[in-house]
């Protein structure tokens, strides 16, 4: 299983910051549900 580490969290929101119209980002798919293997992409839906 691998999880969202601080880094791409850190590097997600930097990105998000850049946009203030944007209300809300949610993950999706196996990191949200905790199965996702080194081969997973990460699915993001944007609000806003």
């Amino acid at each position: 299983m691998t999880v969202l580490d601080t880094r791409l969290l850190n590097d997600l929101k930097r990105i998000f910051a850049a946009y203030p119209a944007l209300e809300r980002a949610v993950v999706f798919g196996s990191y949200a549900k905790g199965t996702a293997t080194e081969r997973s992409d990460i699915d993001v839906a944007l609000c806003g």
